[in-house]
């Protein structure tokens, strides 16, 4: 009975995996999969003309879920967003290489054959078995920071300066900010003006009538922790 429990738990926990997070969970393999990695195959059909291009790999940790990213050499793929990839070799100009992804990833790929573009987090492919290989083939997406819970005091602030930079916030009255960094979940916080919302946890901060600050019962964080942040904040 225990060992069933212990599948299920496992199986459930397989079902629920995240996909991978750009460029952490990714990596280029110039040497066929890489291990314990899933791997998304980079041929083209002249590969046999192209010294070692055949073992070409891009790759995503194994315990993570498919991207659902495809590769296409024949245009673009009927139903997916699709990334032009320009691979510029020592030899050849492939042009009609695309890397495609389903609409639910937001990966939002772009294609850099000269150079990585500054402000993108960008993964280099290069082919190390070949002598010849160009150093200037990247593809680049936005840096997707993991999400994680939230923890006191260092991932909160309350503010009196408006908005700090690097966090999301919620206004508490006119220039207060209750805000937690953007690398963390959302709290689910909210902010009433006129008493206790309903359906949600709240708390009167202050003895001045500043209002209530109010937590979603499905919240990770617990509201007395937010409540000795805030009240500190206003005695100092």
């Amino acid at each position: 009975m225990f060992l069933l429990l212990h599948l299920l738990i496992l199986l459930a926990g397989i079902s629920t995996a995240r996909k991978p997070i750009w460029p952490f969970d990714f990596r280029w393999s110039s040497a066929g999969p890489y291990p314990g990695w899933n791997c998304l195959h980079i041929g083209h059909s002249i590969s046999a003309k192209v010294n070692h291009w055949n073992d070409n790999y891009l790759c995503w940790k194994g315990f993570r879920s498919d991207p659902g990213l495809k590769w296409s050499t024949k245009g673009p793929v009927a139903g997916m967003k699709c990334t032009h990839v320009l691979l510029l070799l020592e030899r050849y100009v492939l042009t009609n290489s695309y890397l495609c992804e389903s609409g639910n990833t937001n990966y939002d790929f772009s294609w850099a054959p000269l150079r990585a573009i500054p402000g993108k987090s960008c993964i280099q492919w290069r082919d190390n078995g070949d002598i010849h290989s160009r150093n200037d083939n990247f593809l680049c997406a936005d840096n997707q920071l993991p999400e994680r819970d939230g923890m006191f005091p260092s991932d909160f602030v309350f503010s009196y300066r408006g908005i700090p930079t690097g966090y999301n916030c919620i206004n508490a009255q006119k220039h207060r900010y209750f805000c937690w960094r953007q690398i963390v979940k959302d709290p689910g916080l909210r902010w009433s003006q006129s008493g206790v919302l309903e359906g949600w946890n709240c708390q009167e901060i202050g003895q001045t009538g500043l209002g209530f600050l109010c937590v979603s019962r499905d919240s990770h964080v617990r509201l007395e922790r937010i409540i000795d942040l805030v009240e500190f904040k206003e005695g100092n």
